[in-house]
C-alpha cells in the first residue's frame, strides 16, 4: 500500500470516522478500498471478523498508521462488529460514521456527498449512497421503500438526487 496515498487528507470539517468490517478479506480490494476512503475521513477502524487472515501482519507491511485495527478473535457476525466499530467510533466523538463492507470502494468524493446530503434533511436518521452491483453488469441497484405489505424500488433520477427509503445496505 502506498502510503503517500494517506497524506492527500482533504480538509475535513466534521469527525467522520469510517467502520470497515473484514471476514477473510481480499488483501488487493481491501488496499483498493483504504486508499479511496482515507483521504475522505477524520480515521478509519477495521473490525477483523477473521481467524483466517492476519491483518496485522499484513498491515505492518504497508503504512497503516492511520489506520485502527481491532481483532475480535473470531466470526462473530456483522453486526456484532459494526457495533464494535461504533463503539469504538464513540469512544472517540464521531459526529458521522460511515460503515463500509471490506469489498466495496467508494468513489473519491463520496463521503462529501453523503455529509452535504444528510445536512440537508430535517431529522435524517441516516444516508446512503447509490452503487453499482457487479453481480448484474454494474447496473445501479435500487433503493427499497416499504408501501403497505410491498417492496416499491427507487432509483435516483439523477447522481446528485436524495429520496426517502425505508433502509439502507449496510456498505
Amino acid at each position: 500500500m502506498n502510503h503517500n496515498v494517506f497524506e492527500n487528507k482533504i480538509n475535513l470539517s466534521h469527525n467522520i470516522i469510517a467502520i470497515v468490517v473484514t471476514y477473510q478479506p481480499n488483501l488487493e480490494v481491501l488496499s483498493q478500498l483504504l486508499i479511496a476512503l482515507v483521504p475522505q475521513v477524520t480515521s478509519v477502524v477495521i473490525v477483523n471478523n477473521s481467524t483466517h487472515c492476519d491483518l496485522a501482519a499484513w498491515a505492518k507491511k504497508g503504512d497503516m498508521s492511520a489506520i485502527e485495527l481491532l481483532q475480535l478473535g473470531k466470526n462473530l457476525g456483522i453486526a456484532a462488529a459494526q457495533n464494535t466499530g461504533i463503539h469504538w467510533a464513540r469512544n472517540r466523538q464521531a459526529e458521522f460514521v460511515l460503515l463500509m463492507d471490506q469489498d466495496s470502494i467508494p468513489a473519491l468524493d463520496m463521503v462529501s456527498k453523503l455529509v452535504s446530503a444528510i445536512s440537508k434533511q430535517p431529522s435524517p436518521a441516516a444516508v446512503g449512497p447509490r452503487y453499482l452491483d457487479k453481480r448484474h453488469d454494474n447496473s445501479e441497484s435500487p433503493f427499497v421503500r416499504i408501501r403497505g405489505l410491498k417492496f416499491e424500488r427507487c432509483i435516483c433520477e439523477t447522481k446528485d438526487s436524495v429520496i426517502p427509503v425505508d433502509f439502507l445496505i449496510s456498505s
